[in-house]
């Protein structure tokens, strides 16, 4: 977990819960164990190994998902996640992951469907649009 997160979710006006993991896990299809099945189903990957923090903020802003769109930020090992608009998310990209120590994934809701960007340990970013659950 980022050192300092309670800050940075304090600053974009977003806080930690229990509610918000259990309704992550739901829309990932009631399991964590999904992930890397829709990692491999991604329709956009980078590397972010040598990205910079302005560079990882354009790839997230570039994906289909507005600003505004009501995000789940998921922390996957630490079984913790937190809610806030999209924008806001990527806006802080930086203090939320850490280069191979992380996984986190951030879930937003369409109607018929979930876009899901992992951004994992091994500084890949994927993006993936799955079906939402009933």
């Amino acid at each position: 977990m980022p050192p300092h997160l309670k800050e940075t979710l304090a600053k974009i006006g977003a806080s930690s819960s229990p509610s918000a993991f259990e309704e992550a896990v739901d829309l990932l299809g009631g399991t964590l164990a999904q992930v890397p099945e829709i990692q491999r189903k991604a329709g956009a990957v980078a590397d972010v190994s040598r990205f910079l923090s302005e560079d990882l903020r354009s790839w997230l802003l570039a994906q289909p998902v507005t600003t505004d769109a009501e995000a789940l930020c998921v922390w996957l090992a630490d079984g913790l996640a937190a809610r806030a608009s999209y924008g806001a998310f990527a806006d802080v990209i930086d203090d939320l992951w850490y280069p191979a120590s992380d996984d986190v994934a951030i879930i937003c809701r369409d109607p018929g469907s979930v876009a899901v960007i992992v951004i994992d340990h091994e500084e890949r970013v994927t993006f993936t649009r799955i079906e939402a659950p009933d």
